[in-house]
């Protein structure tokens, strides 16, 4: 995605000589973007911003909440290891995944997504919750990520069944985060480091029989 950020009549010497791209740390949906191949470029007349973003899937408002079926996403479009997976507060309804699923990138923004029976997502980056929005792995599910989950204020995470994340990577929570009687969590230590469940505030209930596997839990909050 191209964008026009000044226009001039005649361009001289270099602007963009002092100018830098820094990515802002406030917003989850700066992951779908590729700072390491953004530009800025110089024309003629016109400094411009050339974007490389990953496509995204944003939950429809179908009465299907079937993840798996492409059409009750906006434009048909399913999420998959190159698309990121955003439901957010434009749907009324509660996706839920029942079978194998993949995303580049999972948003939860002031809306709701189910993990089912059945249902095994993997996250090729990170996962965000946040605005109110819940994501539950209920019984049977399972929820594997290659990137840190961040939980933000005011968001919730419910893991009743089994959450994994990959070598060296974190679960960080302000929000509410719950880890049921029978769920399991492993921040995985298969070939690096084990990652931490950090606690930076808001509420995190550990249930009697959870079982988690991490390098620390640590509560900043």
């Amino acid at each position: 995605v191209d964008y026009t950020l000044f226009t001039f009549g005649t361009i001289v010497g270099d602007p963009l000589a002092n100018i830098s791209i820094v990515p802002p740390t406030d917003s989850p949906y700066t992951d779908l973007i590729d700072f390491g191949t953004t530009t800025l470029v110089l024309t003629a007349t016109t400094v411009e911003l050339h974007l490389t973003g990953t496509d995204a899937a944003v939950w429809g408002d179908g009465v299907a909440a079937d993840w798996s079926t492409p059409a009750n996403w906006v434009a048909a479009v399913a999420p998959s290891t190159t698309v990121a997976a955003v439901v957010d507060s434009s749907t009324n309804s509660v996706p839920n995944l029942a079978a194998l699923g993949d995303a580049h990138t999972l948003i939860i923004d002031n809306a709701s997504a189910t993990i089912g029976t059945g249902g095994n997502l993997t996250v090729a980056n990170k996962t965000h919750v946040m605005n109110g929005g819940t994501l539950t792995v209920a019984a049977g599910g399972v929820l594997s990520s290659n990137g840190d989950t961040t939980v933000y204020t005011g968001g919730a995470l419910d893991v009743q069944a089994s959450m994994i994340l990959a070598d060296d990577k974190n679960i960080n929570t302000s929000g509410t985060t719950t880890f049921g009687a029978a769920s399991s969590l492993t921040l995985s230590a298969a070939t690096g480091g084990a990652g931490n469940l950090n606690i930076n505030g808001g509420t995190t209930t550990i249930a009697n029989g959870a079982s988690i596997t991490a390098n620390a839990i640590n509560a900043n909050g």
